[in-house]
């Protein structure tokens, strides 16, 4: 059992250099909860097998959902992903994420590459093993969120908050406005809140000069 998944883990990596391209007319229907269309892993596992229609992953609501392969450019914006898990997924080609939330889920050997996190909520959630690279969180608020054993590259964190979030055994490359984020940690002493933030510094080693970091913060005050 155990080599079958090692067999299945590698097979699915290797998948994550080739975007998926299975497109569908047809149309799902939809149970409903406050507005958003419902999907359960039996409803993402057969559109991810016959084809995803249009807007399938806007507007939606995932509940304990795997999900294990996402079309290129995809619009998800307004969607909740609760106790949902990206396995070995590509997230790809301007994905976005803008007004989503995330709870207690995980993004786990994925590869991300242009994807937009803007004003998301992103609650008690791991990223692992992940690279990212030309991702945003530009005013998302992340609170008690992880990330381990992933590279980053080009991160940008203007005006975001982070709290009670950590950085460990990452690899990180020009992140951006990183001074500008609400570095906080509920419930901590304010000795505690400052190594915290020293830690994440240290960590992420943020590259930008003065003055980009003056212009941000007097757009973050807007």
């Amino acid at each position: 059992m155990l080599r079958q998944r090692i067999q299945n883990f590698q097979r699915q990596k290797a998948l994550l250099s080739q975007e998926y391209t299975k497109t569908s007319d047809s149309q799902y229907s939809y149970e409903m909860q406050n507005g958003r269309k419902v999907i359960d892993q039996k409803l993402y596992d057969q559109a991810a097998r016959d084809g995803f229609p249009a807007g399938f992953f806007r507007n939606s609501f995932f509940h304990r959902v795997t999900l294990y392969c996402l079309p290129d450019a995809q619009d998800c914006c307004n969607s909740v992903f609760d106790l949902c898990t990206f396995a070995v997924c590509r997230i790809n080609g301007y994905v976005d994420f803008r007004h989503c939330s995330f709870y207690g889920g995980e993004f786990h050997s994925c590869e991300m590459n242009y994807v937009n996190f803007g004003e998301a909520a992103i609650a008690h959630t791991r990223f692992q093993d992940s690279s990212l690279k030309n991702v945003s969180f530009q005013l998302a608020q992340m609170k008690s969120c992880g990330m381990t054993d992933c590279t980053l590259d080009h991160l940008d964190f203007l005006c975001a908050t982070l709290d009670g979030c950590s950085f460990s055994r990452v690899i990180a490359r020009d992140i951006r406005h990183l001074r500008t984020a609400a570095i906080t940690q509920g419930g901590a002493t304010a000795e505690e809140v400052k190594r915290n933030r020293e830690a994440i510094f240290s960590s992420l080693r943020p590259e930008q000069g003065a003055r980009q970091e003056l212009t941000a913060k007097r757009r973050c005050r807007r």
